[in-house]
């Protein structure tokens, strides 16, 4: 797996975007915003380096919000 170098920007959208969106979403909006390839594994080794953790099972509809922004 390559190395990255993760920047201030891409940490913050992490830690802003983890309760509303699942690693895969953020590794895809990260690699339109940097035209660069990030994987989803990636984002997970960045999350769990940031000691963010996700909330264990399956997210219910009423708590999942999802964003329309480009």
């Amino acid at each position: 797996m390559k190395y990255k170098k993760w920047n201030d920007r891409e940490k913050q959208y992490i830690l802003d975007n983890h309760e509303l969106m699942t690693d895969k979403e953020i590794s895809s909006e990260l690699s339109q915003m940097n035209s660069e390839n990030i994987t989803t594994q990636m984002v997970r080794r960045q999350r769990v380096k940031l000691d963010v953790k996700k909330p264990r099972g399956r997210p219910t509809k009423k708590n999942r919000v999802l964003t329309t922004e480009k």
